[in-house]
């Protein structure tokens, strides 16, 4: 998921059209085979830990499109109202 969150926030698309999410979910298992309990957490904590860092740095990204289309949406407004506006169409 890490790696689909990241290809999204840099502009890529994130997982393929043809994506097959029950395939992917048969595959998982077998990583962790063999692993003892106390390895099985720490790559849980550690995969989590990074799951924390990109929402982070989703709501980073969000919020400053949100700000930024509020300033836009603002200036459009003021604009109207000075009868400045650029109506395009």
């Amino acid at each position: 998921m890490q790696r689909l969150f990241k290809d999204i926030l840099s502009g890529g698309r994130g997982s393929p059209l043809d994506f097959d999410v029950e395939c992917f979910n048969q595959t998982q298992p077998r990583k962790y085979e063999g692993l003892a309990l106390d390895q099985l957490i720490e790559r849980f904590k550690t995969v989590r830990e990074e799951t924390i860092r990109i929402v982070r740095e989703m709501k980073a990204e969000i919020a400053a499109m949100a700000v930024f289309k509020m300033n836009v949406l603002s200036t459009t407004a003021l604009q109207a109202r000075r009868g400045t506006a650029i109506v395009s169409g």
